[in-house]
């Protein structure tokens, strides 16, 4: 195995996240928890604390993957895959700043790659950007691409929680 790379994600409803990408990319995920990154700084943060909104933080998928089964790519045209990156602050139901796409780089190299992928998405590939215009009405890809900084674990019920909650909501789908 490869030395893992760490990778961060928001795209709404953190356990919709971690449940889309445990299922699709399985044995190259090596560590996961969901929680929070992107707001203000504390000792502590909690999920009742940011999901008033006012912390500034996004619900995130936080985790490290083996580079020899799959690369930074990949998760990225998945993230782009399985969220509706064109809706501020929002996925269907989920309302507020702790539900934006957004994408913490921990590299020079991830940051990149990001901001390439979003300009395919919004027109640099035509190919791509078909794709994504079809499934979003033609829409813009909004996703901020942020330096990734304190993360913040969500209390252990969250964690895993559609494993432990089969029927439990599920905003995310795949869209193209």
């Amino acid at each position: 195995m490869a030395a893992p790379t760490r990778a961060t994600f928001a795209a709404g409803c953190y356990w919709g996240t971690e449940h889309f990408f445990l299922r699709h990319f399985k044995s190259a995920i090596v560590t996961h928890k969901v929680g929070f990154m992107g707001g203000r700084e504390e000792e502590t943060m909690s999920y009742d604390e940011v999901k008033k909104g006012t912390t500034g933080h996004a619900e995130v998928f936080d985790f490290t993957y083996d580079p020899s089964k799959t690369s930074y790519a990949d998760l990225l045209a998945f993230f782009f895959r399985m969220h509706n990156s064109t809706t501020p602050n929002r996925q269907e139901g989920d309302i507020g700043t702790n539900y934006r796409s957004a994408i913490f780089y921990h590299t020079d190299e991830q940051k990149q790659e990001a901001e390439d992928y979003i300009a395919k998405l919004n027109g640099a590939d035509e190919k791509l950007h078909s794709a994504f215009a079809r499934a979003f009405g033609g829409a813009a890809c909004i996703t901020s691409v942020e330096k990734a900084g304190r993360f913040y674990p969500a209390h252990e019920a969250h964690q895993d929680y559609l494993e432990k909650n089969p029927n439990g909501y599920c905003a995310h789908r795949i869209y193209f």
